[in-house]
């Protein structure tokens, strides 16, 4: 009973799709939708035509080409657990959750490379972490922009992040509720 907006339908799709994917079905394929109209021009119908695939569980999930962290720690930042169904938000917060991690430690350009494969034996999908660590990533100069009433040096003695030192996300939030 809502009002049809077809510039909308594509992100509508979107929202389909993540759905199904937050439920295991990882394979999921949406057709092109039909719209029609209803005979008396009072109602829209939107037919969709959807191939589910399988139901798709977590498996064993490693960590390949890390040296800063050990595998623990970095198991701390999984977000889902072994054998339950595959749920793509808690996949992705476990990417961003890695990145946070080393971004805490001043390694920006850390990049995560998840690779996925489905285990036969047992029926899972088993995930694979490739972590490409790069550079310490350093401070160089802490601005201060749009205050008006405060002078930057009464904001600037509030930041913990330092000129010259690694970077830390942490010490970021940290200086951003000091502010606050």
């Amino acid at each position: 009973k809502k009002l049809y907006v077809e510039k909308d339908l594509p992100e509508d799709i979107r929202k389909i799709e993540t759905e199904y994917k937050n439920n295991g079905y990882l394979d999921v394929r949406l057709s092109t939708p039909l719209v029609t109209l209803s005979p008396d021009k009072t109602r829209i119908f939107i037919a969709i035509g959807v191939d589910e695939g399988r139901v798709y569980r977590f498996g064993q999930t490693s960590f390949d080409g890390y040296l800063v962290f050990t595998s623990s720690s970095l198991q701390k930042t999984v977000e889902y657990r072994r054998g339950r169904i595959f749920n793509q938000e808690k996949f992705e917060d476990t990417i961003r959750g890695v990145q946070e991690l080393y971004a805490d430690v001043g390694r920006l350009r850390a990049r995560i490379n998840p690779v996925k494969t489905f285990n036969d034996k047992t029926d899972q999908m088993d995930v694979r972490f490739d972590v490409l660590e790069g550079p310490i990533s350093y401070v160089d100069h802490v601005d201060v922009e749009g205050n008006k009433a405060t002078k930057p040096h009464v904001i600037k003695r509030e930041v913990v992040v330092k000129t010259g030192a690694a970077f830390s996300a942490a010490r970021v939030r940290k200086s951003r509720e000091k502010i606050m």
